[in-house]
């Protein structure tokens, strides 16, 4: 398990939904606020560094609510920070 300073900031106004350990090294953190907003973190750490993706509605236009997006997360546009924000 890994454990990230600061991950509040990432993410404020979201709240954790669901965490998907999917295969080794690959970990899915999906969150929403209060208006139906998703954000889906998807973090690899099978190689050093570690790196951090970000997928919203912004990068994946069609995906409109989090049920959805969940269900797809392992085939999302994921992307830095600025391009899902």
């Amino acid at each position: 398990m890994i454990s990230i300073k600061g991950t509040n900031q990432l993410s404020a106004g979201f709240d954790v939904n669901d965490i998907d350990e999917a295969a080794e090294g690959v970990t899915y953190i999906g969150q929403e606020n209060e208006t139906g907003a998703w954000y889906i973190i998807k973090l690899t750490d099978s190689a050093n560094p570690i790196t951090l993706v970000h997928a919203t509605q912004n990068n994946n236009a069609s995906l409109t609510d989090y049920t959805t997006a969940w269900a797809g997360r392992t085939s999302l546009s994921y992307g830095d920070y600025s391009a899902a924000f």
